[in-house]
């Protein structure tokens, strides 16, 4: 298993990795990258393996890719051991009813490197969002959106500037920090989110409206 999961060929002189008949290239810069170590025991089974494929495709096309899917399937999981597999920077972000919008694009927290007054006594810390779309050369990053139908409706609309941003290679605005402009690079960053169905066992799910559903893949 191990010798699979560390397989890649050049393609274009460039280092990739084949799912299913569909490539992805690695990252040129994997140090932040989840060790592949942790997968050392990593079942493949018929589930993961047209998750993995549903999930490469949808990352070569640009397209962010909703999954959904009972719980202890292994969905997040999948995504975390392909991540280590292309060296790809994880950031991860539950919506949990308790999440707010700050959490996810950043907010004022006291300066823990004031030294005196005239040191700013509160600075802009980023959220998972807000880490994941800044770029940084040779990373690729995956922001990850689990538990995505039982967000807060606040949560679900600021999510929706960064989603249709990252369809058209466009901009996020960041209200929270003085319209800081974030460009959106595809390229860069790969966006997936994982629900549990609406209903039955999950009494706690919404069914997604037709507005976010468009969204994904």
């Amino acid at each position: 298993m191990q010798e699979k999961l560390t397989h890649v060929e050049k393609v274009g002189g460039a280092e990739h990795k084949e799912y299913m008949g569909v490539k992805l290239p690695l990252a040129e810069r994997r140090e932040t990258a989840p060790k592949i170590e942790t997968f050392k025991d990593y079942v493949e089974d018929a589930f993961s393996r047209d998750v993995e494929r549903t999930i490469a495709t949808s990352w070569a096309l640009s397209e962010p890719v909703l999954i959904e899917g009972g719980t202890s399937l292994g969905k997040t999981t999948a995504v975390k051991k392909m991540c280590a597999e292309l060296g790809y920077e994880v950031h991860y972000q539950n919506l949990n009813n308790h999440t707010d919008p700050a959490d996810l694009m950043g907010k004022y927290t006291p300066n823990p490197h004031q030294k005196d007054e005239s040191d700013p006594k509160y600075i802009f810390a980023d959220g998972s969002v807000t880490k994941a779309l800044r770029v940084e050369d040779g990373k690729i990053k995956v922001l990850i959106l689990d538990e995505y139908n039982s967000a807060h409706p606040g949560v679900i609309i600021r999510l929706h500037e960064v989603l249709d941003a990252y369809k058209r290679s466009g901009s996020v605005t960041l209200t929270e920090d003085g319209n800081e402009v974030l460009q959106v690079e595809a390229s860069a960053l790969k966006i997936i989110a994982l629900t549990n169905p609406a209903g039955g066992g999950f009494a706690d799910r919404e069914p997604l409206d037709p507005a976010q559903i468009r969204r994904w893949s």
